[in-house]
């Protein structure tokens, strides 16, 4: 796999989507064990991957992964401070990160400012409402969400959920490992998202949306018959209520291409 499966996918994206350089600067923020970092340096080997980790464990998980890969390196660095890196990035990875800030488009900001004039970024983010699932388990859980996160804890959450189980949770593909619940369920801080909010930061941050990602073919047929005034997927408006149609499209995240506005 080449750098050329990088840029087709930002073509794809629409004729106004800006073409990367040969030798693109890339970031990773946020990159927690490092999967989603070594899989991007080796999907672009002539780019230079810099992944970003708040995590002192993440981090040494992510240095085992992506040990000998030459064109990544691994910084422990908090995103806040990602201008002190001294670099522009001519792509900008930042998925399942900014919903567990404490001032998300704060750090969305933040990576704008480091972002190539003529770069592109991709941001995953949780929706509100497809995590309301999620919200109705923890309810559930009760007095079990309030004591100290332990292995133990974790079954004992399972054994419940699958005594009463709740759709969109006990389901999901994360319900079925120990760190998979963690990460569903046990959070200790949340800021989720909706397509107006998202629509509200695009247009504060100077951004234009290139595309927004569907999870599934048979999403995206759906999405079509609903909305086929809009083949590179961009009206905000239409997928606002495409997802109040069918809240639980989003049960992963959000996944959207983004420019500078031109």
């Amino acid at each position: 796999v080449t750098l050329r499966s990088l840029g087709e996918s930002l073509r794809a994206c629409g004729p106004d989507a800006p073409t990367l350089p040969d030798r693109p600067n890339i970031l990773v923020a946020g990159c927690g064990t490092g999967r989603e970092a070594m899989s991007l340096a080796r999907l672009a080997p002539d780019a230079t991957v810099t992944a970003i980790e708040l995590s002192d464990a993440s981090l040494a998980v992510a240095r085992t992964r992506c040990a000998g890969q030459a064109n990544l390196r691994l910084l422990r660095h908090d995103l806040h401070a990602v201008a002190e890196l001294g670099q522009r990035f001519d792509y900008i990875v930042c998925s399942g990160v900014l919903h567990h800030l404490l001032d998300p488009e704060a750090g969305w900001a933040a990576l704008v400012g480091v972002l190539a004039p003529s770069g592109a970024m991709q941001v995953a983010l949780y929706s509100r409402i497809a995590r309301l699932s999620v919200a109705a388990a923890r309810m559930r859980l009760g007095a079990l969400m309030r004591e100290p996160v332990s292995d133990d804890l974790i079954r004992e959450a399972r054994r419940r959920l699958i005594a009463a189980p709740v759709p969109g949770v006990t389901n999901s593909r994360d319900f079925f490992s120990t760190a998979g619940v963690h990460d569903l369920l046990f959070h200790v801080h949340e800021d989720c998202f909706d397509v107006p909010r998202i629509e509200q930061a695009i247009d504060t941050l100077g951004l234009q949306l290139l595309r927004f990602g569907l999870p599934t073919p048979e999403d995206a047929a759906r999405y079509r018959e609903m909305a086929p005034h809009d083949p590179l997927h961009r009206d905000l408006a239409a997928w606002h209520a495409y997802e109040i149609r069918h809240p639980s499209t989003f049960g992963a995240m959000y996944k959207m291409t983004l420019a500078r506005a031109s």
